[in-house]
């Protein structure tokens, strides 16, 4: 009976561990997209944007290099502002 406890809440916490994932995209020749939104217009979605795609990179010790930004020009419902980020993942610049 504890085991099964303990089987549920382990599956629960990975689930609600990968909602928090961003929701990353692979679109093509190694490239990837995702969304991000924010309160704090254009400038907080861009950056909020560009933490998420270096979050997703880092997970294999790579950094985001960004290939393309598009703001949406309409509101959200609670007038926040969204842009798409368009990226590839590669290896940290080493300094000699």
């Amino acid at each position: 009976m504890k085991s099964k406890v303990l089987i549920t809440v382990v599956v629960g916490v990975l689930l609600a561990a990968c909602e928090h994932q961003p929701p990353v995209q692979e679109t093509s020749n190694g490239q990837f997209s995702l969304t991000a939104t924010s309160s704090s217009g254009y400038h907080g979605s861009r950056e909020l944007a560009a933490q998420k795609a270096n979050t997703y990179c880092g997970r294999s010790g790579q950094r985001a290099t960004t290939t393309g930004l598009n703001d949406k020009a309409e509101l959200g419902p609670n007038g926040e502002h969204s842009t798409t980020i368009t990226f590839t993942c590669a290896a940290p610049v080493s300094h000699m």
